[in-house]
Parts: C-alpha cells; structure tokens; sequence
C-alpha cells in the first residue's frame, strides 16, 4: 500500500474527511501536508476534534509517516479562518490569533504570540502557510508579529472612530492608514472594535457602523488642534464633499 492510501485509510477510519490527496513535502521523505475540512457545532466545539486529528496522525507516526494537518474553516470557507485553524491547531502553546492581511495575490500574516517566536518557530509556521495558501493561488509574502510592527493602539482607534462617526470598518481602516499604521486585516480591527464595545467605550449602531460613547468623547476632550478629533473631522468631512 502506497504512503497515501496509507493516510487516507487512516484518516478515513476517524472520520476525517480530507481536501485533497496528501501533498509530499520535498523538505522530507516521509513528511506529507493533509487538508482537513472542519466546522463547528452551536456550542463552537470543532468537528472532527482535535483527539480525532490527533490519534490519527499518532498512528502513521508509527508507520514512520508524519503528517501534518491543515484545517479548512468550511463555516465560510474564508481563507483567514482557515489559516488561523491550522495555527491554532499545530501551535496551541505559541499562537493564540491569526490575521491576513491580503493585496492582490500576496499575503502578509500576523500572529498574536502567547510568547516569543524564535527562528526555527517562525520557519515552521512560515512553511505551513506557504502551504496553505497555495490551494487558493496566494503567494505567502511575510511573517510578523502584533507589536513588531506599527499597530495601532486604543487612543488611535477610538480616535479614528471619532474622526470619521458614524464610521465603518474600511473607513476606520484607512484613517489609521493614513496616519502611518498598519492594520493586520479587517478581522484584526472588528475584534478590536468590539472588545471596546464590550468595555463601554464604543457603539455599535444598526447598520453596522461605530461611534464613541458620549462618556468615551468626554474623557478624550476636545482640544481644537489641528490633531485633533473635532479639527480632524471636520477635515475629514470636507474632504469628502470635494
């Protein structure tokens, strides 16, 4: 029996369903990368779980066969949910989030550590992505993680969603952007949103858009600099009517 119908088999008997045949990695003979599709119940528990993952790629790893897995978010079949899964999954004790970070076919990842990535760590992680992207024809460009970079903090999100109330997420985004951040994904800034709503500090009206709370507005001030928010705004809206 050849090493895929020997994985196959495996993988078939704990009811793992994989994407695609195994993919052989050229950096080791007997080192193959699966494609596993994943969703999870109402409760957010992961199908197949991780115990089924894992006993099964236990088992070919006595068959001197490592197999590492790639999971496949099938709730939206979205390619940051997929590529978060997998970290998630192969690096619990390191990686604690994901985001993606898309322009045109290059993708920049950033990870939310849970401690210091060294090389070996980054390399490891580096060549799972290169991987995974490829089955959606996208070119791993860079890897970095939350702090090395210039992100954005509280003061400069809750500023950027002053400036441009009742503000979406793209416009949010490309306020920060402008004012020289980088913004790992969109996702990245949802989250960050909301926690913040969840803190008291931001609303979230009807149609999706965000505003600060009056008590948020009042502990900022209202200093009439040229930087700041009310000058900001009133900028930003002149700007628009052009």
């Amino acid at each position: 029996m050849s090493s895929n119908d020997l994985i196959n088999a495996e993988f078939s008997k704990h009811g793992l369903i994989t994407n695609s045949d195994p993919i052989r990695d050229p950096a080791g003979d007997n080192r193959f990368f699966v494609f596993i599709h994943v969703d999870f119940d109402e409760h957010g528990k992961q199908r197949p779980s991780r115990t089924a993952i894992d006993a099964a790629t236990e088992t070919l790893k006595n068959q001197n066969l490592v197999v590492e897995v790639l999971l496949v978010d099938t709730r939206t079949l979205d390619i940051e949910a997929g590529a978060r899964a997998s970290l998630l999954h192969a690096y619990p004790d390191a990686v604690r989030n994901v985001f993606l970070s898309v322009i045109e076919q290059s993708v920049n990842v950033w990870i939310d550590a849970k401690r210091s990535l060294d090389e070996q760590l980054r390399k490891s992680i580096a060549e799972r992505l290169i991987v995974y992207l490829e089955q959606f024809d996208l070119k791993f460009e860079s890897l970095a993680t939350l702090g090395e970079g210039n992100v954005p903090g509280k003061l400069a999100l809750l500023r950027a969603v002053r400036i441009g109330a009742p503000a979406t997420l793209d416009s949010v985004m490309n306020l920060l952007q402008a004012s020289g951040f980088t913004v790992p994904s969109l996702d990245w800034l949802r989250r960050k949103l909301d926690g913040y709503r969840r803190f008291g500090d931001v609303l979230r009206l009807g149609d999706g858009t965000y505003a600060l709370k009056a008590v948020t507005m009042s502990a900022m001030g209202s200093s009439r600099t040229a930087r700041s928010p009310d000058i900001s705004r009133l900028l930003a809206l002149a700007r628009g009517k052009r």
